[in-house]
């Protein structure tokens, strides 16, 4: 506005001609120069933003400097504002008085050509209009008088400002000055007792400088308030109080997928859940939030900060000593909200930290609300139990605080869930299926092949929790493999990998491994000895349905030791001319192809022991492709139904 005023202005004065219009001229261009000079008033702007910046949540120290660099920014826009003014007294006042300051000698010294302030350069007056101004609010000596009546008024003015607000300045910046004095001295107190302490009972010097360098560095850091520590909260509504608890709280709530389908299922319980049983707290470097062999009775979420996990083969069941950093965003001691759980080892703050706590208590509580999420929810932690209770060597490591082997909650949820999850994606646009994938995607799901969850961001994801044996004979080192389907529809099919089967909802990794061996390997693996267990996790683009697929792997070590296995009893398949060998221009020459049928799949698997070599060449595109012209010519040794 004052740069539009100022432009109007000034092309109204410059298009005045006439001698009559001079005057108007002159005063268009005088409040031109106001305006332009008012425009430094937007630099009151800055002090808004420190306000704001002040605000959001800094420290004493920081706070204070902030507040004493808005003072001094005030002052000086201030002091621009009347050194403007007090110029163009100095320029435009003269000449109906006669006389102004700016008639007084340049450089404060009386020259032989008799310059004076008027002639200087601009830059050169403002400095010292400047110096004036500042001398008018503070005892400063300066060699400039008022020396006419508009200037004598105007310096009046100021002195009463400066009278005024002179002082309040000083006091402000007083009071943070001694503000910070007081709590420095209030710090010097503290350590000055600690060591009075640890003086008079004789403490070691080696332990005596631990104590005093950590309550020094923690008498620097202010800890995070909670709830209870505002008592200005207190004043307010309980609905605002409910709405200020939820949004400090939720998002770490919601962070964990069961909780995030619970409030997708039921938004009010899922904030009943928030309010019952969500807390927060914080800890100091080196804290501890728990020790080994203790009641858990809560489960927390890692939201601000770092920590160290620790187990020892004292207090723990593992064989040598162990640290892990724990990251921001983890969950731990989910197990106590599920069973009676006791702290597998000790959690320790490698920094200072924010966690969001929620009570085994609570959520029980808000579990008996007893709607469909509730039922949901419930069976969740059935389950969970189920694979605490199963997870031991060597079908799994035994579980900690931080994991629980297999309870992905994708592995723990009823498949409707993912077929509601699947549902509201597709009526949502977010997923882009046709009907006969779409469908085919739902028949999935029912035979709990897969599952669907919801990612931090709001895609949805497809789960596949596979089982994987790593069958081994001791006497050849060969492996197991399954290397190819036959089915009447696509007939002989080339495709080499270890055996693997589907986990099935609410299933344990041992259950699956069994089905397995006792039903889709068709005897193959018997007499086979479980060795261990290893679990991981990849993830890739799905070509078919379009979304990211993510895999749970358990890979299960086994042998065979019996140096002569049965298996006549196994159905083989002929290759040609009836031999029960393939050929020796095959990739795996002269080897026993077996073969089983699944009948939950409608196809018959092959399978064959084949060294470490063999199996990444049938990978291959080139053993691929080698394999399936071996595989033409094949035959199965018994109709599928009498298998």
């Amino acid at each position: 506005l004052c740069d539009f005023t100022a432009h109007a202005l000034q092309y109204w004065g410059g298009s005045a001609d006439g001698a009559e219009n001079r005057q108007a001229e002159k005063a268009a261009i005088r409040v031109t120069k106001f305006l332009r000079v008012m425009r430094i008033a937007r630099l009151s702007r800055l002090v808004q933003k420190m306000n704001k910046i002040s605000a959001l949540g800094l420290s004493t120290n920081t706070r204070t400097l902030v507040h004493g660099f808005n003072i001094l920014w005030g002052v000086l826009i201030y002091n621009h504002l009347v050194c403007c003014t007090w110029c163009a007294i100095g320029k435009q006042l003269s000449s109906e008085s006669g006389l102004s300051w700016v008639d007084y000698p340049s450089y404060g010294r009386i020259t032989e050509d008799g310059t004076t302030l008027r002639d200087v350069e601009p830059v050169w007056l403002y400095l010292t209009g400047f110096h004036w101004t500042l001398a008018q609010m503070t005892p400063g000596p300066i060699d400039i008088v008022a020396t006419n009546f508009a200037e004598k008024v105007f310096n009046i003015v100021l002195l009463v400002v400066g009278l005024m607000f002179g002082s309040l300045i000083v006091s402000l910046f007083s009071g943070h000055i001694m503000q910070h004095i007081i709590k420095r001295r209030n710090r010097m107190n503290s350590v000055e007792a600690v060591r009075r302490f640890l003086r008079e009972n004789s403490i070691s010097t080696s332990l005596c400088v631990q104590v005093q360098k950590q309550v020094i560095e923690r008498l620097t850091v202010e800890p995070a308030l909670k709830l209870k520590d505002v008592t200005a909260l207190s004043l307010l509504s309980s609905t605002l109080k409910q709405d200020l608890i939820l949004e400090s709280r939720l998002p770490s709530l919601i962070s964990h997928p069961v909780f995030r389908i619970w409030g997708d299922m039921d938004s009010k319980g899922l904030r009943s859940l928030c309010l019952m049983a969500a807390d927060s707290t914080s800890l100091c470097v080196q804290d501890e939030l728990f020790r080994p062999q203790t009641m858990a009775t809560h489960a927390f979420h890692l939201s601000k900060g770092r920590m160290v996990y620790s187990q020892v083969p004292e207090t723990s069941i593992v064989e040598e000593v162990r640290a892990i950093e724990v990251p921001t965003g983890t969950w731990i001691s989910e197990a106590a909200l599920w069973s009676h759980w006791d702290h597998q080892g000790t959690l320790e703050a490698a920094s200072n930290v924010q966690l969001v706590q929620v009570s085994a208590d609570g959520v029980q509580k808000a579990l008996l609300l007893g709607d469909v999420a509730c039922t949901v929810v419930r069976q969740y932690g059935i389950n969970f139990h189920r694979r605490i209770v199963a997870a031991s060597p060597p079908h799994a490591a035994y579980p900690d605080d931080l994991l629980v082997p297999h309870t992905s909650p994708s592995q723990l949820l009823s498949f409707h869930v993912s077929l509601g999850l699947l549902e509201r994606g597709h009526a949502g646009g977010t997923v882009d299926l046709t009907m006969s994938m779409l469908e085919e995607l739902r028949e999935e799901i029912r035979k709990e092949q897969c599952s669907i969850q919801r990612s931090p961001t709001g895609d949805l994801e497809r789960v596949l929790s596979i089982v994987i044996l790593r069958l081994s004979r001791i006497w050849d080192s060969a492996i197991l493999a399954r290397v190819g389907t036959f089915s009447e529809e696509k007939g002989f099919v080339g495709k080499a990998d270890l055996p693997a089967t589907k986990l099935r909802c609410g299933e344990a990794p041992r259950g699956a491994l069994q089905r397995l061996i006792g039903q889709e390997l068709g005897g193959l693996a018997n007499d086979s000895e479980l060795l261990g267990a290893r679990s991981e996790t990849t993830s890739a683009m799905s070509l078919k349905y379009g979304m990211n697929t993510i895999y749970y792997k358990t890979i299960h070590t086994a042998a065979v030791r019996t140096t002569d296995p049965d298996e006549d009893d196994i159905p083989a398949v002929f290759f040609g001319f009836g031999r029960s060998r393939t050929p020796q221009d095959c990739p795996i020459p002269d080897r026993h192809i077996y073969h089983v049928y699944d009948s939950e799949e409608g196809r018959t698997a092959l399978f064959a022991w084949v060294s470490e070599a063999e199996l990444e060449h049938l990978k291959t595109p080139e053993g691929k492709d080698s394999w399936d012209e071996c595989l033409n010519i094949a035959t199965l040794e018994a109709p599928v139904d009498s298998v």
